[in-house]
């Protein structure tokens, strides 16, 4: 039997690979494309719905100033996931 990590009762750990379910394109995001990040927003607050659901969510107004400028305006860009068909499945903004 392998031996996996676990807390409580909930897996934290699987003793196998893992791999994605299929496949995405990753494309650098352009700070002019306001669908793309708004899908971006979309994608973050489906996320908080999970991970935070007693905060309230970010507004899109300061999400688009973070996406486009990051939190001390450090110099950065934004990479953007997308599904086979093109719908946006996830983000990354690097400083």
């Amino acid at each position: 039997m392998p031996i996996g990590v676990s807390a409580g009762q909930k897996r934290v750990a699987v003793p196998t690979a893992v791999r994605l379910a299929g496949k995405m394109r990753i494309e650098q995001w352009d700070p002019a494309d306001e669908t793309t990040a708004r899908a971006c927003h979309d994608v973050t607050l489906a996320a908080h719905e999970v991970d935070r659901p007693v905060d309230p969510p970010e507004p899109y107004g300061l999400f688009a100033v973070y996406l486009r400028e990051g939190w001390d305006r450090l110099p950065g860009e934004t990479w953007v996931a997308r599904a086979d068909d093109g719908s946006v499945v996830g983000y990354y903004r690097v400083n």
